[in-house]
């Protein structure tokens, strides 16, 4: 799986670049391919005070969760409640130090900031993850090096000097040559009551005993070894133990594995989840068509009044259940596919990005896909055109483009 992402951020027209109060994560500005599989975007409430820093330490926190591939924790409250405690903790302390900074600037919290700092900042959140598609190179790779299995792929025999080493260091030990002269040809202890033998007595005896053969072909006979640059001296020799993680390590830098190998890369797809409250949107598109928004489906749905998380946890308590999540469970159709594009836009462009689909205008679709990093100035210009068309409401802007390849 790979994923290519720009982003693109404007402030309202008139507003310096500080004054912009969305957030977004990645950070970068460049086309990346990248394990990037987590996005989100949030949308401070200009109403509220402070509102920008709460938006991005809100989307900090749940950048930072422990994601993995189990879907009932994206499911569980645990997800929103756990990134929300850590929130609030993370607020209390920036407030904290926000607060000394003013009074050492001699311009402390004013009588008229106290009831919107007690009130709280707020902020919309939509939050984005990928799940990669099974079976992934590294799993395949787990279950031979367990198995102590060598894969095969088209070129041949994964085979090397030291896989060659690594089979010498599961063979069976190898008897020294006096020990096996010794079992094919044992030679009883006569009783003498000198105990030893004449020298003319072990002279025939030399003699008359079948041919003992050398170590080194005793040692081939018994262990065959094909193919293999192992000498006799390697046999006998102390072999270190190799861990799972160096053996891992060896198949990928000699055997030259691929992903493509395993991965039926034309017809790759897979799951994604995401978590939003309010309207900041997410949009699924697929052969210049849209075929999910995600959680606004309407034009006509946007408002004034989004549903907003607070930094004062007191303010939430009605609010968390209006989270809305959608993970693809069953429905073939709406996982991801190599070609699909994923469009992250806070309210204003998502309106109207909306309302174009509904008219069936490609024009948009046209546009943001020939979106890339280079383009940030087309980006401002094509904004500033809506704006002054009217079509597009004046507010702050944020926009993540990301390509499934």
């Amino acid at each position: 799986m790979r994923i290519y992402y720009a982003t693109f951020h404007l402030p309202k027209a008139g507003n310096k670049d500080e004054e912009y109060e969305d957030a977004f994560f990645p950070q970068e500005t460049i086309d990346q391919q990248e394990k990037h599989l987590c996005f989100g975007i949030a949308d401070g409430a200009s109403k509220s005070l402070l509102s920008k820093h709460w938006a991005r330490i809100l989307l900090d926190c749940l950048q930072q969760y422990e994601v993995n591939d189990n879907q009932s924790k994206y499911l569980s409250e645990t997800f929103l409640e756990e990134s929300l405690n850590i929130a609030y903790k993370k607020w209390k302390e920036w407030t904290e130090k926000y607060f000394q900074e003013r009074k050492e600037r001699k311009k402390p919290i004013k009588w008229y900031e106290e009831p919107g700092l007690k009130k709280g900042a707020f902020s919309t959140f939509l939050f984005l993850k990928f799940i990669e598609p099974e079976p992934t190179l590294e799993k395949v790779v787990d279950q031979f090096v367990n198995s102590e299995e060598i894969p095969k792929t088209e070129s041949g025999n994964c085979t090397s000097q030291e896989n060659s080493t690594n089979e010498s260091v599961n063979s069976p030990e190898i008897p020294k040559s006096d020990e096996m002269t010794k079992a094919i040809n044992p030679v009883s202890e006569p009783n003498t009551e000198s105990g030893n033998l004449s020298e003319k007595n072990s002279t025939n005896e030399s003699v008359n005993s079948p041919e003992i053969p050398k170590s080194d072909e005793m040692t081939e006979a018994i262990s065959p070894v094909s193919e293999s640059n192992i000498q006799p001296s390697d046999l006998t020799s102390e072999q270190p133990s190799i861990s799972v993680a160096e053996r891992q390590k060896k198949v990928f830098e000699q055997a030259s594995l691929n992903r493509e190998e395993f991965e039926d890369t034309d017809n790759m797809s897979g799951k994604w989840i995401a978590v939003a409250l309010g309207d900041s949107c997410l949009f699924q598109v697929r052969d210049n068509k849209l075929i999910y928004p995600f959680p606004v489906s309407s034009s006509a749905k946007f408002n004034n009044t989004p549903l907003l998380i607070s930094s004062n946890p007191s303010r939430n308590h009605e609010i968390l259940h209006a989270v809305k999540v959608k993970a693809v469970e069953v429905k073939k159709e709406d996982y991801w596919q190599k070609g699909d594009r994923f469009y992250l836009m806070t309210d204003a462009l998502a309106c109207w990005f909306l309302n174009q689909c509904e008219k069936h205008n490609t024009t948009a679709l046209e546009f943001l896909s020939e979106l890339n990093s280079q383009k940030q100035e087309q980006f401002k210009e094509w904004i500033s055109t809506l704006r002054d068309n009217k079509e597009i409401r004046n507010d702050d802007v944020t926009l993540i483009s990301i390509d499934i390849h």
